[in-house]
């Protein structure tokens, strides 16, 4: 035998041997691409977020779950309820969830989640990086609307205006009982309308611009800076609000000034009429008691 005929000869059989591989690489292929495609992720997700809410006020549920492989999740009209007594409710009508693939390529990394919502009439923009117990986040959103953001939190015919812009940064442990990080919220044309407070109707108040900053330590919200401004009313205010896993427990200590031009309609300059009495020439409160239940002194 000739060496050109046993090189054909030892081609020929790898060919041979390689086919069966292929077809059994392409079966496989199909096999797993099958059971991703027609596993019941809905199903499964539905069953772990009852057992995670069993025994808490909370519920979350959604109308449609999609899976798409590569690009993660979609989940259409996702509806988180708070606290089963109130009539707030989280809705975003759109979530598209998508793994960082070079996190679960690259050792060593920490497992990435990229989130968009479609919320409140606006987009938010968000990754969540490491796990429960060692976690970080950044999100940035606009074009929030704040009527939609705060439906049913407001007693009676209560109403807030205003679109919202936010940025996020912070870095958590314990699951989410340490907190530190950063948040800025940015509302432009805010308007309150049919508010109350001890009993009385408050003023309508309207304010072209309102900035928060808010540092998070620990279980400690530190207001740094909170300005809402307005052409007959003004409020800026500063603090702390030290938080509870019952967010209505959680105590607070802010301290805010009041300013209201000389020229507002009289149904303005009343307003210091329905808060405590202050020394002439004071214009500064402080806020005690809980979220779920202020007092202002």
């Amino acid at each position: 035998m000739t060496v050109g005929s046993l090189l054909k000869s030892l081609q020929s059989r790898a060919r041979q041997r390689r086919l069966p591989l292929l077809y059994t690489g392409f079966t496989v292929f199909v096999f797993l691409v099958a059971i991703i495609v027609t596993f019941p992720h809905e199903t499964l997700i539905r069953q772990s977020l009852d057992r995670a809410t069993a025994g808490s006020d909370t519920t979350v549920d959604f109308r449609t779950l999609q899976f798409r492989p590569l690009f993660g999740y979609h989940v259409e009209d996702l509806r988180v309820v708070p606290d089963r007594d109130e009539a707030f409710e989280l809705r975003v009508a759109g979530l598209q969830a998508t793994p960082s693939i070079i996190s679960l390529l690259v050792p060593g990394r920490r497992n990435a989640l990229d989130l968009e919502l479609d919320i409140w009439g606006g987009k938010l923009a968000a990754r969540l990086a490491g796990d429960p117990d060692d976690f970080a986040i950044t999100a940035a959103g606009s074009g929030l609307n704040l009527e939609d953001g705060t439906r049913g939190l407001l007693p009676a015919n209560g109403k807030i205006y205003g679109s919202a812009a936010l940025e996020l940064d912070a870095e958590g442990t314990d699951q989410g009982r340490t907190v530190d990080g950063t948040l800025i919220l940015a509302v432009r044309d805010l308007a309150l309308r049919d508010l109350m407070a001890r009993g009385f109707k408050v003023p309508d108040l309207t304010f072209e611009t309102l900035d928060l900053s808010i540092e998070a330590a620990g279980d400690t919200l530190q207001v740094r800076n909170f300005v809402a401004s307005g052409n007959e009313v003004s409020i800026r205010a500063t603090g702390k609000i030290k938080l509870n896993r019952s967010w209505k427990r959680s105590m607070l200590d802010l301290r805010f000034e009041l300013t209201i031009d000389p020229d507002a309609p009289s149904g303005l300059r009343v307003l210091p009429r329905l808060l405590p009495k202050r020394k002439n020439g004071e214009t500064f409160y402080d806020i005690r008691g809980t979220l779920g239940n202020p007092r202002i002194q």
